[in-house]
């Protein structure tokens, strides 16, 4: 009997792995948004030997750069490419989630739908923005830092090998995001208080022992991303970066109110079907009582609350929760499925009308996202492509403009104070290290170090969109009357204005 069902799993489980595949080729041709552009732009510059921070500065840590320089090394740097690249690592995710569920559920052909849940509504609900984004990467490397930190604890025989993995995908985490750790260490703890209760004796040590065997795990990614910097003596910088600048960062941008009603709105709409499952899942696991999976499934969403209230509030950021959301709608459905048989026809009726209207809106964006390609002949040849990144990101033909008429001029060095579209698109390095994306969030010493560094290198061109001019107008007066003294304009384009380096007197 087990042989006869293991074909048909295969089955489903292929079916569910095509389904996210085809939502997420559906997708591939969407266009960057400004921070895309600066990924893709700083991986390309570490390519061609850049160093990350001294050559090529951002507030991130280096996961997301290293994520795109992998792909850009594997399929190359266009946005196609990258989305590509993307789609194989989720659906790598969805073959660990497929192996990993597949006993935790009454009815054992739920666990294949799981992937389904997490990564298709993913790739269904997605706009442009979302795609390739830390939070949408971070689920893979935070469910494996779980799911080896649970069998560490089950596996007193292979425990020290179980929690080494789990520390070593929560030392990606950290390389990813840093202020993850939160929701990690809530993972660790948890192993820990677990396993010092599993044992009759010798509870704390115990505990410890499997803390140092995380520790340990933790240490391979860190210790090499510190060598790196070592290497390199942008340890300071490092530390500047993380602990100075990050700090003050969100502070100095703002959360406008309206964008977390906006952002939680569309999320709320997009992913009601597995957020209706995932309620009662959770309803029902707690009423029985959480295996320790499932204790880390709420313990990610508990934590995960605070994490994301100290950041910007983006819509991408949301993406963070959609793991445990799909798991425990996983065990949501297994609920419903377990008493079907019970339910009156009406009831039965009642709860397929409202899956149907739960699932509108998730519809409705794959049909606008479907629309889009369609209508520019699915993106298959160049200029179709070029007309939907154009229609879909208004960015893109300043950046195009730009672009074209920098390769006229041969301009051998430029940067851009505005968005990283120029230069990703016109394939040219900025100039400086200081990136000029969101120049919102950059205190004093960041303008500082950017007005110094343009004053020393004095690129060729620049472009400065007018919202970074109102922000150097208002927080780096300073760095505006230094392009103004050094540089003048020539053209430009929307709110793009084009300026060049004003000849020696």
């Amino acid at each position: 009997m087990q042989t006869a069902r293991a074909p048909g799993r295969r089955l489903e489980a292929g079916a569910v792995l095509g389904i996210i595949a085809l939502l997420g080729l559906l997708v591939a041709p969407l266009p960057f948004t400004g921070d895309q552009a600066l990924f893709a732009g700083g991986a390309r510059q570490l390519a061609h030997g850049a160093v990350l921070y001294r050559d090529f500065w951002d507030v991130k840590q280096p996961g997301i750069y290293l994520f795109y320089l992998g792909g850009g090394s594997v399929l190359g740097y266009s946005e196609v490419a990258l989305h590509l690249f993307e789609l194989a690592y989720q659906l790598a995710f969805a073959v660990v989630l497929i192996v990993t569920l597949r006993d935790r559920f009454t009815h054992r052909w739920i666990g294949p739908l799981v992937p389904l849940l997490i990564l298709g509504t993913y790739y269904a609900t997605i706009e442009p923005v979302q795609l390739g984004q830390v939070e949408s990467l971070v689920g893979f490397p935070l469910y494996v830092t779980l799911w080896c930190a649970v069998r560490g604890v089950e596996s007193s025989s292979a425990r020290a090998r179980w929690l080494f993995a789990s520390g070593l995908a929560g030392g990606l985490v950290l390389v990813l995001k840093l202020v993850l750790a939160p929701i990690v260490g809530g993972f660790w703890l948890l192993a820990a208080w677990q396993i010092a209760r599993a044992v009759p004796t010798g509870r704390r040590r115990a505990a410890a022992s499997g803390l140092g065997a995380i520790a340990l795990g933790v240490l391979i990614p860190i210790g090499i991303a510190i060598a790196y910097f070592a290497a390199y003596g942008q340890l300071e910088t490092v530390r500047w970066t993380y602990f100075t600048v990050s700090s003050r960062a969100t502070g100095i941008a703002g959360r406008p109110l309206s964008r977390l009603t906006e952002g939680g709105v569309k999320t709320a709409a997009r992913w009601a079907l597995p957020l209706a499952l995932g309620a009662i899942g959770l309803i029902t696991t707690a009423r029985r009582g959480w295996d320790r999976l499932e204790l880390g499934l709420v313990a990610w969403l508990v934590l995960g609350v605070p994490v994301f209230l100290v950041q910007h509030w983006w819509i991408y950021t949301y993406a963070m929760f959609l793991v445990p959301v799909g798991i425990l709608a996983g065990h949501g459905l297994d609920t419903i499925v377990g008493a079907w048989s019970r339910l009156h026809r009406r009831a039965r009726l009642a709860l397929v009308a409202a899956a149907v209207l739960l699932l509108v809106p998730a519809a409705a964006r794959v049909a606008s996202n479907g629309r889009d390609v369609a209508s520019h002949g699915f993106a298959l040849s160049t200029k179709d492509r070029t007309e939907l990144r154009s229609d879909l990101e208004p960015d893109y033909e300043p950046a195009r403009i730009w672009a074209r008429l920098a390769q006229v001029r041969r301009a051998p060095s430029a940067y851009v104070l505005g968005n990283p579209l120029d230069l990703y698109v016109a394939d040219r390095p900025q100039a400086i290290s200081i990136n000029g994306w969101s120049p919102e969030q950059y205190p004093s010493d960041v303008w500082a170090r950017l007005r110094s560094e343009l004053e020393r290198a004095r690129p060729e061109e620049i472009v400065v969109d007018k919202f970074s001019r109102e922000i150097m107008h208002d927080r780096s007066p300073s760095t505006l009357r230094a392009i103004n003294r050094l540089y003048e304009s020539f053209g430009g384009f929307r709110t793009d204005t084009w300026y060049r380096l004003r000849p020696p007197r």
